[in-house]
């Protein structure tokens, strides 16, 4: 390799001094391609050139460098806020959550009071329409009991027990609506 290079190094001298490619190939023992070749495709020798190239590629490196380096920091930056806006979007989420299953909890032994406090009433009232309509008939009907068949009154007595279910069906229905 050092042999080419030192090859180079003397084309660029002789035709740099003004020789000609024929003269540089006879001087140098080489054919006229290669003499073509260093001339047209290599830069000429010049360790200043060079040095000031080296140090013009490393400035530019190190400001792309350091342009990559900001870049990444303010994206990393963004990243960061955006996860902590999250995580404190998350944590109001849980504890709008956390509220909810509580108001939830309330509302679910509400309701289940205020279903008891329903069916308490509403057999309340049926036991008391029962024991109204049961009074009401055999003051009216007290002499009947003795002197009618007992399967007619067996049969009055089921009318008046179905009329107390659909009164009572519907006293509970009412009530609901207004607990």
């Amino acid at each position: 390799m050092n042999e080419k290079k030192q090859i180079g190094l003397k084309i660029w001298k002789l035709f740099l001094k003004k020789y000609s490619y024929g003269e540089i190939a006879k001087e140098l023992g080489i054919s006229k391609s290669v003499v073509s070749n260093v001339i047209n495709y290599c830069q000429p020798p010049n360790e200043n050139n060079i040095q000031e190239d080296i140090k013009r590629l490393k400035q530019e490196q190190e400001q792309e460098l350091i342009k990559c380096k900001e870049t990444c920091e303010k994206e990393i930056n963004n990243y960061k806020q955006e996860i902590n806006q999250l995580k404190n979007k998350n944590n109001k989420l849980k504890e709008e959550i956390k509220e909810l299953e509580e108001n939830l909890e309330e509302l679910e032994e509400e309701f289940e009071f205020n279903e008891l406090k329903t069916n308490i009433i509403s057999s309340t009232i049926s036991f008391m329409i029962t024991f109204l309509i049961i009074f009401i008939t055999m003051k009216f009907y007290s002499n009947l009991l003795f002197q009618q068949n007992f399967v007619k009154l067996a049969i009055f007595l089921l009318i008046i027990s179905i009329l107390v279910l659909i009164i009572s069906f519907f006293a509970t229905n009412l009530i609901k609506r207004f607990i």
